[in-house]
């Protein structure tokens, strides 16, 4: 495997990688071997170096009945293990994992040197694009570039390129770590950018403007900031551009750029067009006209600024002012000179400026050295003229001036695509209809004949069509992104059966899906049907949310899904895995109530039920605002507000403040089986995530790091502080609380959100071997440990959706993740959930060396 050049950050990510590579793969210096005693069987073996062992206990078939050890041998072995010795000796019962007696013949399988490979890619279609489309552009070669929302919270960077054909060519952005070394300048990782993301961009946002320039450059502008960025051929970022009010900007034919700054209706920013050199950034004075007022001296702008560039400022009015301003005769905007609501520009092969106003419902047509030239506010629908009501995109074909707009079709969820001939004679040659909103527009004019590729909608999937335009008629049409039947939006929570069911909540439809392998082989994905009759039956909060919980009892087959309802606050549901309800016989149905918002489930082997909860009290007097507690410190009025909130009965030690006057804390409370609330606050924690439980009742969970001095954004400024923000905390089977009682505390991981956040939420999973598998999304990766702490192992590094494994058109990264987000074991099969490469990926948990004798 070959490893990129990167600053600190990605040094860290691989350096544990490197040392276990260049380490030699352990071996079995004597055994295993098996003596019969009266108490069972004394199984002894000694390995050469330091590493991890796994211990079971198989049939004559290979199936696992008793998982007797894992851990790292040396100074901190966990249990059953001898510290500080490399050669053990342990002691099986004759007994399988339920405490029965095994009869038959039975081997004791020994391995060590855990070694994940890649297995398989589930739910994997490069081509599907999710949800919608937010832009398109078309390249110097026909190929078009698409910027697509996969759905869901949270934020997504995600621009790809298909050919004229629509087959699927490549990933720009996020970058692919395969490339060439010389085709990828500046930041090799991409770098963390907010607090609590689930992937690290080198650029945060959707790109709802992309613009292709000669030379593979490219042009696009993210939701994030407003500005306009230059990416290169590769996907990289060259340089930032002149900030933005509006995310609407057009490339002219000499390769200025005409940027819409401004924002609608409001009185101290009138929209405006500045014009900007597309190399270098610097502003252009080339208008030399208002309207069809000519200036004593050329300016940069289109639109009513002061002289020095800056926006006029009016006095500030309140509603119904402004309600009263618009029913007036001549409402600001109106006129030639200024602007009202752009919502797209563009450029002929003449410079000339095309600016669509949906505020006038007119196209305004201005020379390229700003003069006003007319405007275009009527289109010919069934030989009536009809208003640009609803105008939403505009562009301008270069080889002969022919105008495409989409405007509002008979409703507003439906769309019209209108040609017209030309501005100098602006005659509609043809409409065409969809019945979904069109999302985005772009032009293929040295295609023969032309195409345009329409962003639209079909059955809830981004729709990308190409459309001939045959001059006088439309020719075929054809229509590609909505993917195969079983593609995966953006999985994100993760759980799995013991037949090797997954289950899986995808963000990106908003539904919790079931994932099977069928008898052809492949996976194949059903809406998990309890859920959407219980969305129908009881109304739920926060359905596309990011914080989802979900687990699988997998001794038990029973599926857990915890939820909001509607004026009844959190419950805890229970199915089996073919989607029947189990109930708890404390309530009498498969729900029970629980004390505040679950954000992980887990379950030991007993059946008891652990929950890590959010609970909230509405107290008077305390600020509206999203700020933890210890933020009202070194004052008096803090320390006043402190010894308020502090006498106030709460169950957890860190108590934190969100509005509107609630206090919030975090704990882990524990449920029987039968649903009846055996422990409250078993653990009191900050802000927890996701839980696993052991085979001794060792009880694990990921909090969020908490420390009065650390500044969170100042953190997650790099990978390593945004995974150093988490931690994972093993409590004892009494529990505890955090920073007293807690046996170890490994800090990296993530993600993980903190006690006022509603949004992600980290996943991790105990396997039936106790090997405790966590999620470091930040680091692009998924790290194993034993029950004492130790590292067993590093799964995965960052790679896009490009990099599909050894069989791929680039094998290297092996593993590669961008968003490992959520994780579950079945045997020696890990899945992880990597839901901005919208997929699962299965990795074969084998071993360097494997040793095996009967017990007799």
């Amino acid at each position: 495997m070959r490893f990129w050049k990167c600053a600190g950050v990605a040094a860290a990510l691989i350096c544990g990688a490197v040392a276990a590579m260049a380490e030699e793969s352990p071996q079995f210096v004597s055994g295993p071997k098996a003596k019969k005693t009266d108490a069972g069987f004394e199984i002894a073996f000694e390995i050469s170096r330091s590493a991890d062992v796994l211990v079971r206990i198989v049939d004559a078939g290979g199936r696992v009945v008793r998982h007797l050890g894992c851990g790292v041998l040396g100074e901190n072995a966990p249990p059953p293990f001898e510290k500080g010795t490399l050669k053990q000796t342990i002691l099986w019962d004759g007994r399988d994992d339920s405490g029965k007696p095994i009869k038959g013949e039975v081997f004791v399988r020994v391995e060590a040197g855990l070694t994940p490979a890649f297995g398989e890619l589930i739910g994997y279609d490069p081509s599907f694009l999710g949800v919608s489309v937010r832009s398109l552009s078309v390249d110097e070669q026909g190929n078009v570039l698409v910027s697509a929302s996969p759905g869901g919270a949270g934020i997504d960077i995600d621009i790809r390129i298909f050919d004229r054909e629509g087959r699927y060519v490549r990933t720009l952005t996020p970058f692919n770590p395969a490339l060439p070394e010389e085709a990828r300048p500046g930041v090799m990782v991409p770098k963390t950018t907010f607090f609590q993301s689930r992937g690290m961009y080198t650029l945060r946002g959707d790109a709802n403007r992309l613009v292709c320039a000669p030379g593979g450059r490219l042009f696009a502008a993210w939701s994030d900031g407003s500005c306009v960025h230059v990416l290169d051929q590769k996907g990289l970022e060259i340089k930032e551009q002149q900030s933005l009010g509006l995310q609407v900007f057009a490339l002219g034919p000499s390769g200025a750029l005409y940027q819409v700054e401004g924002h609608t209706y409001n009185d101290k920013a009138p929209v405006t067009v500045k014009k900007v050199d597309g190399v270098t950034g610097k502003l252009l004075s080339d208008f030399a006209f208002a309207g069809r007022e000519k200036l004593a001296a050329p300016r940069f702008y289109l639109g009513t600024r002061k002289d020095n560039g800056e926006a006029d400022t009016k006095e500030k009015l309140n509603s119904n002012q402004r309600n009263q301003l618009r029913k007036k005769a001549k409402v600001a905007g109106d006129d030639e000179a200024s602007f009202r609501k752009i919502v797209d520009i563009a450029c002929d092969a003449e410079e000339n400026i095309y600016v669509a106003d949906a505020g006038k419902g007119a196209v305004k047509v201005y020379r390229k050295d700003g003069c006003y030239l007319g405007e275009i506010s009527t289109y010919s629908l069934a030989g009536a003229a009809t208003p640009l009501r609803g105008l939403r995109q505009a562009t301008i074909s270069r080889r002969d001036g022919a105008i495409y707009l989409v405007v509002q079709g008979p409703n507003r969820r439906s769309s019209r695509l209108v040609k017209m001939k030309g501005f100098e004679e602006p005659k509609t040659v043809w409409v065409k209809e969809f019945p979904k909103v069109v999302t985005a527009l772009a032009i293929d004019g040295s295609a023969e004949p032309t195409l345009l590729w329409v962003g639209t909608k079909s059955g809830g999937r981004a729709l990308l069509e190409r459309i001939q335009d045959l001059g006088g008629k439309i020719g075929e049409v054809r229509s590609f992104g909505l993917g195969k039947p079983d593609s995966l939006g953006r999985p994100l929570a993760l759980a799995a059966s013991v037949d090797g069911k997954l289950f899986t909540y995808d963000i990106g439809f908003g539904r919790y899906l079931s994932v099977a392998r069928g008898e052809d082989g492949s996976w194949h994905t059903q809406v998990f049907e309890p859920y959407e009759a219980l969305r129908k039956n009881r109304p739920l909060y926060g359905v596309s949310g990011m914080c989802k919980t979900l687990h699988v009892d997998q001794a038990r087959g029973h599926v857990y899904i915890a939820h909001d309802i509607r004026n009844e606050g959190w419950h805890l549901f229970r199915w089996d895995t073919e989607g029947k309800p189990v109930p708890f016989p404390e309530t009498g149905t498969n729900s029970i109530r629980t004390r505040g918002k679950v954000r992980g489930i887990a379950t030991d082997r007993n059946g008891s039920i652990y929950l890590s909860v959010v609970t909230t009290k509405r107290l008077p007097g305390l600020p509206g605002k999203f700020v933890p507690l210890w933020k009202f410190r070194e004052s008096e009025v803090k320390r006043k507000l402190q010894e308020y909130v502090e006498s106030v009965e709460s169950e957890g030690p860190y108590p934190s403040v969100r509005p509107p006057g609630r206090i919030a804390w975090a704990h882990i409370d524990e449920y029987s089986a039968a649903g009846s609330l055996v422990k409250k606050s078993f653990a009191s924690v900050y802000g927890p995530c996701g839980l696993g439980v052991d085979s001794r009742g060792g009880v694990y969970v990921m909090d969020t790091y908490y420390d009065v001095n650390f500044n969170a954004m100042d953190m997650a400024s790099t990978a390593k502080g945004c995974s150093e923000i988490g931690s994972l905390a093993k409590f004892p089977p009494a529990g505890g609380r955090r920073d007293r009682d807690e046996e170890w505390v490994h800090k990296g991981v993530s993600s993980v959100s903190g006690l006022l956040c509603n949004c992600n939420t980290g996943y991790m999973t105990v396997d039936a071997c106790d090997r405790v598998v966590v999620t470091d999304t930040a680091r692009f990766q998924v790290k194993i440990l034993d029950t004492a702490g130790n590292i067993i192992a590093y799964v995965g590094t960052y790679g896009n959706r490009d990099c599909a494994g050894p069989d791929s058109k680039y094998p290297e990264p092996e593993i590669a993740f961008r968003s490992p987000g959520a994780v579950a074991v079945v045997g020696d099969d890990l899945f992880v959930a990597d839901d901005l490469n919208k997929r699962i990926l299965r990795c074969r948990l084998g071993y360097k060396a494997k040793a095996e004798v009967p017990l007799r």
